[in-house]
């Protein structure tokens, strides 16, 4: 239906279904707060411009906002622990990602063609960064924070000519 253009979830909706919204012409989701999982390709090719992931949310699984073409802004909760295969991939128009606290493990290409993402912060509990998750970037900053001991699998993406700044305090590569 393309007149939709926000969904409000109730707080009883536990999990939305694999491409539930797949293609859909809706620009806002109000998530409610029971929600616990979103499934594989959920808002895949969807017109969404900005989304705010609730607490609780532990996974955002694979190609669930993928090549959303319209998203703008995205923050995650400090509950998520994974952003898992292509879950951002070809977000065309991704400016902002405020990661939450949590995040532990980037899968490849998470964000892989997100080519208006200049400049992202990484928090100190990220461990992983799969090979390609952030390929086909042009990143002018990417700030560590205080990485120690953790997985980078993409260092070679994140050291191209185009960064400006990489603040690596602290941080130690195997």
């Amino acid at each position: 239906c393309k007149s939709i253009k926000e969904i409000t979830l109730s707080d009883s909706v536990k999990e939305i279904g694999a491409e539930a919204f797949h293609g859909a012409h809706i620009e806002k989701v109000n998530f409610g707060d029971g929600l616990e999982i979103i499934f594989d390709g959920a808002f895949c090719r969807s017109n969404l411009k900005e989304i705010v992931i609730p607490e609780g949310i532990k996974i955002i699984r694979r190609h669930t906002f993928m090549d959303c073409k319209q998203l703008q802004y995205v923050k995650l909760p400090d509950t998520l622990s994974t952003i898992d295969y292509a879950s951002f991939e070809c977000c065309s128009a991704l400016e902002k990602v405020d990661f939450g606290y949590g995040v532990q493990t980037i899968r490849f290409e998470g964000f892989s063609n997100c080519k208006m993402l200049r400049e992202i912060t990484l928090p100190v509990s990220l461990k992983t960064i799969e090979k390609t998750a952030f390929a086909k970037i042009p990143f002018r900053s990417v700030d560590f924070m205080n990485f120690i001991g953790w997985q980078l699998e993409t260092e070679r993406y994140l050291k191209k000519p185009k960064i400006k700044k990489i603040n690596k305090k602290l941080l130690k590569i195997p």
